[in-house]
């Protein structure tokens, strides 16, 4: 059950890999400048930051299982959305929907992960961490075969979005509620003097780790489309006689 979990994510991984990959076909169809482009790379982060705490309200009231595939749906809706989008305006909306459906996934993912898996807490969180990196290895190779198949960067878009609905799908026949809703790791919790709240040494420190972290990756995705727009010029460009 937890490897139907990790394979949702690693779909998840792969759908967030996608658009930096099509941005200059995006680009190129619809005049968008670099930088707006570069915008629509990283504009999920925002939805990232907005679901954050809503999710943890969330999972107070709802089950586990609910949640995660109600974050599944949403980006995979913004996903497929995405390539019937008229103009910059609603596209923006769409990407950022993918975030707020990644936040909601991965903060029940890593729920679900260090309250079962008690006596190997560490393993299930980096197995989490695995198989996002799968799925970002997976993104570009597959993505690139159907872009060069179909001629076309909506392709690669509706096929990945359809990826992450049938992962709903596999998730509501072969994951049970006792695995999701597990609570074994409460009273561990209390033996170890958890923090009480979230205003803490701790907390704040790997805060501001996360943000460094976010700064050098999302900096990165937001700056591939100028990047791959350089080189595609470079390549345009006639060679001079030697």
């Amino acid at each position: 059950m937890f490897g139907v979990l990790l394979a949702s994510y690693a779909i998840n991984a792969m759908d967030r890999q996608l658009f930096p990959l099509l941005a200059p076909e995006v680009r190129r169809q619809y005049g968008f400048s670099l930088s707006g482009v570069g915008f629509l790379s990283t504009i999920f982060t925002l939805g990232m930051a907005i679901a954050g705490l809503p999710t943890g309200y969330l999972l107070v009231r709802f089950p586990r299982k609910t949640v995660l595939q109600a974050g599944i749906a949403i980006f995979s809706a913004g996903t497929v959305f995405t390539v019937a989008a008229n103009g910059f305006s609603d596209m923006l909306i769409y990407r950022a929907a993918t975030g707020i459906g990644e936040a909601m996934q991965l903060t029940v993912l890593l729920a679900i992960a260090a309250n079962y898996f008690v006596g190997h807490r560490a393993a299930a969180l980096g197995s989490v961490n695995f198989s996002f990196g799968i799925g970002a290895i997976v993104s570009p190779i597959l993505g690139g075969a159907l872009l060069s198949a179909y001629r076309s960067w909506r392709i690669p878009m509706v096929v990945f979005g359809v990826l992450g609905f049938l992962a709903i799908a596999a998730i509501a026949f072969s994951v049970e509620p006792w695995f999701t809703e597990s609570e074994a790791a409460t009273h561990e919790r209390e033996d170890r003097s958890g923090a009480l709240t979230l205003i803490n040494r701790n907390t704040i420190l790997l805060t501001v780790m996360s943000l460094i972290g976010g700064l050098v990756i999302y900096g990165y995705l937001g700056m591939y489309p100028h990047f791959s727009a350089k080189v595609s010029n470079i390549r345009r460009r006639p060679r001079e006689p030697s």
